[in-house]
């Protein structure tokens, strides 16, 4: 059987055929040739000129191109903080008890006990760096870095360190040797009250480890400032972490001279660890801790605190600073 063809007759251009009468392209001009009818058959017949459509098509446009948006700065890293903090925590006053002087006064005394809670310990050097009052040494707070980075001080490794002001040192007259100033605040108020009744708002320590205490540390460190030595003019002081400071009822300035119209009844006496914020620490919500006492003349008695609340208002910072 002979297969039928199509036959463009007078059409000069050569033609590429799709079987069956449907699509042909014209390779000299590059339009698409559309045939429309019948299946093409051979015929004696002159043949007709088909039908074509011509579809030209548009000329290539270049794609578009959307600019890139400049990267956004990216922020520096934060560097770590490799402070081996301390934290001091007062303890609530102990050893409550009332003293009548020689002149009839009622002296409130009780023992005072700061504790370093964290991980670094609390040490002051005294140096001349900066001025203090006549007959004070102005003193510097020492914080270690944790060199190795095991979140623990070993005094043999973390030997890096920097130093801050923090007030002045004083010869304390009483205990001849020096004192951190303005370590301590006892306070005494009315239960709900932050009205200091009477208070003694700059109390110097000499910084050394008496007692053990917990402590975020996690281990047991040997006393490296022991309470055996002198406090002397040039010398460091300091809280190892886990240890405290105490200072017992007996020693001079721990005591509250009672105002003599105080009236029997409930009272709160506070203790507070550096009031005027002079060391820094990793956490100043614990500096300052209560104990309510009911006074009945010269007679005194530790209560439960529930009406303690708040700890009395910080006053304004000493004239030396």
């Amino acid at each position: 059987m002979n297969r039928p063809t199509l036959n463009l007759g007078a059409a000069r251009n050569r033609v590429a055929v799709v079987a069956f009468g449907a699509i042909a392209v014209l390779g000299t001009v590059g339009a698409i040739v559309v045939v429309t009818g019948d299946d093409a058959v051979t015929s004696d017949e002159p043949a007709e000129t088909p039908e074509v459509a011509i579809v030209t098509e548009p000329p290539p446009t270049a794609p578009t191109m959307t600019p890139e948006p400049p990267p956004r700065p990216q922020p520096s890293p934060t560097p770590s903080d490799t402070r081996l903090l301390p934290n001091l925590a007062s303890q609530p006053p102990t050893e409550v008890i009332i003293e009548v002087a020689g002149n009839g006064t009622r002296r409130l005394r009780f023992t005072s006990t700061i504790g370093n809670t964290g991980i670094g310990p609390v040490e002051t050097r005294p140096n001349d760096a900066v001025g203090c009052p006549e007959g004070e040494r102005h003193a510097s707070q020492i914080i270690y870095h944790d060199v190795d980075g095991d979140g623990r001080f070993d005094r043999q490794v973390d030997d890096e360190r920097t130093s801050r002001p923090a007030g002045c040192m004083l010869d304390h007259p009483d205990h001849d040797h020096w004192h951190f100033d303005a370590a301590a605040r006892y306070v005494l108020t009315e239960p709900g009250s932050d009205r200091p009744i009477v208070s003694a708002d700059k109390v110097s320590f000499c910084w050394r480890d008496n007692v053990e205490v917990e402590s975020a540390a996690e281990q047991t460190y040997a006393q490296w400032y022991p309470e055996e030595d002198e406090c002397g003019h040039g010398d460091v002081q300091g809280i190892t972490p886990g240890w405290a400071d105490v200072y017992g009822n007996d020693l001079s300035d721990q005591h509250l001279n009672l105002p003599d119209d105080l009236a029997d009844g409930v009272y709160c006496l506070w203790n507070s660890a550096d009031p005027y914020n002079l060391l820094v620490e990793s956490d100043d919500t614990d500096n300052t801790a209560v104990t309510a006492v009911e006074i009945t003349g010269p007679a005194v008695e530790t209560v439960p605190a529930d009406d303690c609340d708040g700890p009395p208002g910080i006053p304004s910072p000493p004239p030396s600073e």
